[in-house]
């Protein structure tokens, strides 16, 4: 058997790997000329720019079996991760199989093989293949959303990919639509440099820490002894819960009943006790249970905006009346997000809401229309005269050179890898996270992906296989209403890793660690990354898992303690409750 491996970046090189260690032939072709998908700098549209840096901790980014170095940034720049992929590619002797400057423009299905016609170097590239792992992302196309007027606009109009440097817009009046990461990094950018600097937003965000109160990097409080509670139940608890999500008595008693137990264990944390309780007695808080607010579309962003204009009219009074108007912004944004937990990714960049509140920054709903010349109109009626326009609005999930799937949606793939009737072809690592990392994710779709080509794994039958595409599809509409059609790709870490790892038969037997209990200790509540699944079954690896775990930094002792009442005390309650058939508290896992 031979496959084709379409894309070098992170998932490609993963991928080439784990299909080299169960004896599958391959060849990886990139269209750039060098690897790293999105994290390489160049001109032609990635999704990085000079000074981004990564999201999530090196924890989540590294591979299994391929730590960082021990001194390397918690959250690296673009540029290192690049060269720990190198290393990486290196280390397995990718480099042999990877064609550079090799564009796909078509894959065609010839009887259970697949040609690949591209273009390498300028030169006619065609082979065939036993099978395919598609891995070329989902940062190709910009999306350039429709503004009515903008044809008439007679400022810039330009899309992050393809704006590297943000010193280009020095001393011009920009206004960046969308909250994603790219926005969020360029307005903290331009606040230096341009002359003015607004964020549009249509909706408010889901925001994230990049680091805890503890001192790590905020994905680790992402643990085993955490993250089994019920996502209903953190949606019902969440200070950003939707109304729509309780709307009946039983749900408010439900609220009333649970939210003690949580407050009594987070009793063992002073602050956050405190952040918690500040944030129930809000009135948005309690109002998700009686009434209705506009949480989306334009309403939306304009009563964050009218919000966010009221907590900022007056200057700051002090360093400490700053960090109290951040976090109160902070709420506003999470509040107006829908929902923390499951409707939308993560923004993990929160410098830019200090930047609003100092005012060197300002918040403006969703652009309405262009009324002529450099006049933008938002919805709450406010103009403003805008020298560009920087489109922070992600990209077109589209496989041109694929016409068995030319617009993808991962809600139609199994597991979001596998074609049900195309068993030989795998999409790796067209999901997006909430937390966590995309590279951990895909290292467990090319196992089970590389152990199902090579005989050793197995799938479902088809009609299995479509059942769970559709009971899968059923769950994703119905915790993301309001961004179904939006987010088609996105999934819970931390449920479908555990999920993946169940195919592949690699879950951490914990029972196992009771004599290491300093080993056990970190899988409970330290950051549950890919490593955590190299100890047992499938693709083991315990010596590398052992090394991995060990650069886990001391975890604080209140943590834990606040973990283990989780686990070893509320579990157990859920449990029951939920066997007494109240699914509502069944655990994730």
């Amino acid at each position: 058997m031979k496959v084709c491996v379409i894309g070098a970046g992170a998932a490609g090189l993963v991928t080439a790997k784990e299909l080299q260690e169960v004896g599958i032939e391959f060849e990886v072709l990139e269209k750039r000329d060098n690897l790293g998908g999105l994290w390489y700098l160049d001109e032609k549209g990635s999704s990085v720019s000079e000074k981004t840096s990564a999201t999530s901790s090196k924890t989540f980014l590294q591979f299994s079996d391929f730590p960082f170095d021990k001194d390397e940034d918690a959250f690296p720049h673009h540029s290192h991760y690049i060269q720990y992929l190198k290393r990486y590619t290196a280390a397995h002797n990718l480099t042999p199989h990877i064609h550079y400057n090799c564009e796909v423009l078509e894959v065609t299905k010839e009887g259970e093989t697949w040609r690949v016609k591209a273009n390498e170097n300028g030169q006619p590239y065609e082979k065939v293949f036993d099978g395919l792992a598609i891995c070329s992302g989902l940062h190709h196309v910009p999306l350039i959303p429709n503004f009515e007027g903008f044809e008439n606009f007679q400022g810039e109009v330009i899309h992050s990919a393809f704006l590297k440097d943000s010193s280009e817009l020095a001393g011009k009046r920009v206004v960046v639509v969308g909250g994603g990461e790219s926005a969020a990094d360029f307005v903290h950018e331009l606040t230096t440099i341009a002359s003015k600097v607004s964020m549009s937003l249509r909706r408010g965000l889901a925001l994230t820490r990049h680091w805890s109160p503890y001192g790590l990097p905020g994905d680790y409080d992402s643990t085993r002894a955490k993250v089994w509670l019920p996502r209903t139940y953190l949606h019902d608890y969440n200070v950003s819960c939707r109304s729509e999500d309780v709307p009946s008595a039983f749900k408010t008693l439900y609220v009333l009943l649970g939210l003690p137990i949580l407050l009594g264990m987070l009793a063992i944390s002073y602050q956050r006790s405190i952040q918690l309780l500040k944030a129930l007695f809000d009135w948005r808080s309690w109002s998700a249970l009686f009434q209705e607010v506009p949480r989306y579309g334009p309403a939306c962003g304009v009563s964050l905006a009218q919000d966010c204009r009221e907590l900022c009219k007056e200057p700051p009074q002090s360093e400490a009346d700053v960090q109290k108007r951040v976090w109160k912004l902070k709420t506003l944004m999470d509040w107006y997000s829908g929902s923390m937990h499951n409707s939308q990714p993560f923004t993990k960049r929160i410098a830019f809401v200090e930047d609003i509140v100092r005012g060197t920054a300002q918040l403006l709903p969703g652009i309405a229309k262009c009324q002529g010349g450099k006049q933008v109109e938002f919805a709450d009626g406010t103009v403003e005269e805008v020298d560009v326009v920087l489109l922070c609005t992600g990209f077109q999930s589209t496989l041109p050179f694929f016409p068995l799937i030319p617009q993808l949606d991962g809600r139609n793939l199994y597991k979001n890898i596998f074609v049900p009737y195309e068993k030989n072809v795998g999409f790796i690592g067209y999901v997006r996270p909430n937390v966590g990392s995309l590279p951990a994710v895909t290292e467990m779709q090319a196992r089970w992906f590389a152990g199902v080509l090579a005989g050793k794994l197995s799938l479902p039958s088809q009609s299995v296989m479509e059942k769970a595409i559709q009971e899968d599809g059923d769950t994703y509409t119905r915790n993301r209403p309001h961004h179904v059609n939006r987010h088609t790709s996105l999934v819970d870490y931390h449920v479908y890793m555990e999920q993946l790892a169940g195919f592949v038969g690699c879950r951490p037997q914990l029972w196992r660690f009771w004599s290491q209990p300093q080993l056990l200790y970190k899988l409970l509540f330290g950051p549950m990354g890919c490593f955590q699944y190299r100890f047992h079954g499938y693709g083991a690896k315990p010596e590398a898992a052992y090394s991995a775990v060990a650069m886990i930094p001391p975890l604080p002792n209140d943590r834990v303690l606040l973990h283990t009442i989780l686990y070893f005390v509320l579990k157990p309650w859920f449990l029951l409750l939920s066997g007494f058939g109240f699914k509502r508290f069944r655990p994730v896992f």
